[in-house]
């Protein structure tokens, strides 16, 4: 079989775990895409890695205490717009998998990770707001 011009050996015993659709993108089938109900893989972002972006945005916990609280002015500074859609992209799914949240030295402050995902999205949101 041939993946382009590339040949492969595909084995046909037991289940599939990936997927290649006519795109040319592997889908993880033990772990799918959001639309799914599956999550994403960690993103690269412009502006360096998930955990330095977001403690930038959110710190090391749960940022429901700070939504709402930024202008439009320090959102743009904190992200670019293409990192918060990356990042956004990427809670989403964390949280429709039931996963996601706060996991480093913050995560003590966290109620619920599912909960910490959800109002990363949110926060995600108002930042790409601010660059619309």
């Amino acid at each position: 079989m041939l993946a382009g011009t590339t040949p492969v050996l595909v084995h046909n015993c037991g289940e599939s775990r990936f997927s290649v659709g006519s795109d040319g993108v592997a889908e993880d089938l033990a772990n799918p895409l959001p639309a799914r109900g599956g999550y994403v893989s960690v993103p690269k972002l412009d502006g360096g890695t998930v955990p330095g972006v977001g403690n930038k945005i959110w710190g090391n916990s749960d940022p429901e205490h700070l939504i709402g609280t930024r202008s439009p002015e320090t959102l743009r500074r904190i992200a670019s717009k293409a990192d918060a859609e990356k990042l956004q992209d990427f809670y989403t799914g964390a949280a429709n998998a039931g996963k996601g949240g706060a996991s480093g030295r913050g995560s003590q402050n966290s109620r619920n990770p599912v909960d910490t995902a959800r109002n990363r999205v949110t926060l995600l949101q108002e930042i790409i707001d601010a660059w619309s």
